[in-house]
């Protein structure tokens, strides 16, 4: 007589194998969202840091010419703590040669400003204040 053999069910050995599957997704996929993250947040510190850059140049712009001078690192606080600010200014000939530096006054001067965090330079921006403005 035959029987009928109704193994309904999981083996062992494709239990096992869903397993190892399942695990090796689970990895993949944690590293790829680890990934996002850190470089999401790369992403909002290069943000943050042009932002900073950029309130400075403003600030520098609202000053009267005679005032506009060099600035050494100074350490943001608040929302920007960590981040550290220097502002550079050198004299030049002229808005058509910025990076050309003048040995002595002139009615130009290129300033530039320079954002880091944890010493790692992020943002640099500059921009010519003339005396005329």
């Amino acid at each position: 007589m035959l029987t009928r053999n109704d193994n309904r069910g999981f083996s062992v050995v494709g239990l096992l194998l869903f397993i190892v599957l399942v695990a090796g997704a689970v990895t993949v996929l944690t590293a790829m969202i680890r990934d996002i993250s850190r470089s999401g947040r790369a992403r909002i510190a290069e943000f943050r840091a042009v932002e900073l850059a950029k309130g400075r140049i403003e600030e520098v712009r609202g000053m009267a010419f005679d005032d506009v001078v060099a600035a050494p690192f100074a350490n943001a606080d608040g929302e920007m703590k960590g981040y550290a600010c220097e502002t550079r200014v050198s004299y030049v000939n002229g808005p058509s040669a910025p990076d050309a530096a003048s040995g002595v006054p002139t009615p130009y001067k290129k300033v530039t400003v320079s954002v880091s965090l944890a010493g790692r330079p992020l943002a640099e921006l500059s921009c010519i204040r003339t005396r005329r403005q």
